[in-house]
């Protein structure tokens, strides 16, 4: 470097410095929370170096000479296989997902489950008799005038229709429903473009409905097959039906019926997409393709957050990856992975422990198994560690 790019360099000020540094190198993000949160860093350090005591002594303070060692040794380490980063990334996912899980463990099992996925999105397009492959036909519905809606009105309808279709096939899976009632509207013109989908919760005692905050924006751009799992997970059984009944809980403390437990509500929301069938749904290729396609959005997330967060993944290499797997998604979603490392994980990895202990319950009962039953005893203590 030159003595005039040096000091045009050194000019510049720190923040600037860091941000172009994290996109020459994704992997910098960290380094820039670090340089940033220099006092956050110093805590994880004396954290680091306490380790028990500070638990057991909050007040211990280690020699300045030793916290100071330690930082500087994490300073220079790369960031893949640091010892700062590792120790940040597991507590990232304890806290997202409630279990301690290796990210290697969550990779391959992200790998298996996007295998297993593709497998049965090939079946399907199989059983229409289309000889491409599932990218093909994923296309192909895209190309599809009939798959599109023509007005933003039209694509609320499609979505009310689902959730009339279904409310009255509830009873067939749940003991239980909120008695707060939810509606399908449009996010208003000022945010839809940069606002996903969402579920806004009703008041308890149904003074406040709930609602389906739904994107619009651009509805001739949007296709129909997506709707379906996606009216499932934010309303009934999803999101709506979960939270509904949380609120409504008697005998509880309160904080069990608002409790935050990305792992346990998401992972609620994506498990109840697959009851679609059950409830009258997926009668079709492309809707059941759509139900596929949005699980298999979420086994990729696995594959992908502890690719770069844990394996030396580039920015590149992931969206390469994301744009092979799931090329309808947008690639931004890559970038709010490495913003917010964990949090996607908790969709896919708490649909997985519900379906799991449905299998093991099951097992165990034979034919004396009731999903009514077991439905209700995973949802009437509000939200808890999936």
């Amino acid at each position: 470097m030159s003595v005039a790019i040096a000091s045009r360099e050194a000019a510049r000020p720190a923040a600037a410095r860091v941000t172009s540094s994290w996109r020459r190198e994704p992997q910098g993000a960290t380094r820039a929370l670090i340089a940033v949160g220099g006092v956050g860093a110093l805590v994880l350090a004396w954290w680091i170096v306490t380790g028990p005591a500070a638990l057991v002594t909050p007040l211990y303070l280690p020699p300045p000479a030793e916290v100071l060692a330690t930082l500087g040794r994490m300073a220079r380490e790369p960031y893949l296989g640091s010892t700062l980063w590792a120790h940040v990334y597991a507590s990232l996912i304890r806290a997202y997902t409630t279990t301690r899980m290796p990210a290697v463990e969550i990779h391959q099992l992200g790998l298996k489950e996007v295998a297993r996925i593709e497998g049965e999105m090939a079946r399907v397009v199989r059983d229409t008799g289309f000889t491409g492959t599932a990218a093909e036909f994923e296309r192909r519905l895209a190309a599809d005038l009939a798959m599109h809606f023509s007005s933003q009105e039209e694509m609320l309808q499609y979505a009310r229709n689902v959730l009339a279709r279904v409310e009255p096939q509830l009873p067939r899976l749940f003991k239980k429903t909120p008695r707060t009632t939810v509606g399908v509207r449009p996010i208003a013109p000022d945010r839809e473009a940069a606002t996903a989908s969402n579920y806004s919760a009703g008041t308890a005692d149904g003074t406040r409905p709930a609602w389906f905050n739904m994107n619009t924006y651009r509805p001739t751009e949007q296709t129909k097959y997506t709707i379906d799992s996606l009216v499932l997970h934010e309303t009934v059984p999803g999101h709506h039906l979960q939270v509904g009944l949380a609120r409504e809980l008697e005998g509880i403390p309160e904080f069990r019926k608002v409790f935050r437990a990305a792992s346990f509500s998401e992972g609620w929301a994506l498990y109840a997409e697959s009851l679609g069938t059950d409830l009258g749904l997926y009668r079709d290729p492309a809707t059941r393709f759509g139900q596929l396609a949005s699980e298999l959005f979420r086994a990729v997330r696995l594959v992908v957050d502890t690719g770069i967060h844990s394996m030396g993944w580039s920015r590149d290499r992931a969206r390469a990856y994301f744009a092979e797997h799931v090329p309808a998604q947008s690639l931004a979603e890559v970038d709010r992975y490495i913003a917010r490392p964990g949090q996607a994980l908790a969709y896919k990895l708490g649909q997985l422990e519900i379906a799991r202990l449905r299998r093991k319950a099951e097992q165990a009962m034979g034919s004396r198994f009731d999903v009514r039953d077991f439905h209700d005893v995973v949802l009437r203590n509000g939200r808890k560690r999936a």
